[in-house]
């Protein structure tokens, strides 16, 4: 069960950077309208929930330099997961269809290498012996290797993605 809450000032400022939201009445980052089959065949949609729920009147008139008005105000909802991607809709009652967004990277994923799991590692050693991250930043932030266990990066945005092939 959730509870729907209003976001506090930092709470909405995460969200406009995680998914690149300029303006309240702009779309996320990389915002386009996808088909029913798009939705149906992503496996994070089947297999994730989602982190960020919301409701927002967005323009999505892609011609940003006519300015806002005389443009349409969808009101949709939003779904978004931790590394900026996400799903929207928005049900059309005169026309009685849905119409289906998806927005965020269109991520392209690679094992890391060996150097870069070195570095990253030694990067995350050093701000903890600074003081710059306390020690559960540490353990959270530092990269480790199991058998089943994969390190991947986004060729297009740098996210990274770590999971247990044994599941």
């Amino acid at each position: 069960m959730e509870k729907l809450v209003h976001l506090d000032k930092d709470e909405a400022k995460e969200i406009e950077e995680i998914f690149g939201i300029t303006h309240y009445n702009h779309p996320p980052f990389n915002f386009r309208e996808v088909d029913e089959e798009y939705i149906a065949t992503k496996s994070w949609f089947r297999t994730y929930g989602f982190r960020y729920t919301w409701y927002a009147q967005i323009f999505i008139d892609e011609e940003k330099e006519k300015g806002l008005r005389n443009q349409p105000l969808l009101g949709m909802h939003f779904f978004g997961l931790g590394d900026g991607t996400g799903i929207a809709f928005y049900t059309d009652y005169w026309g009685k269809k849905v119409r289906w967004f998806a927005f965020g990277c269109e991520h392209s994923y690679c094992s890391v290498t060996q150097q870069e799991f070195d570095e990253h590692n030694k990067e995350v050693t050093a701000k903890f012996r600074a003081g710059e991250i306390t020690q559960q930043q540490y353990h959270q932030q530092k990269w480790t290797m199991y058998r089943c266990w994969h390190i991947e990066k986004c060729t297009k945005c740098g996210n990274i993605w770590q999971y247990d092939s044994s599941d």
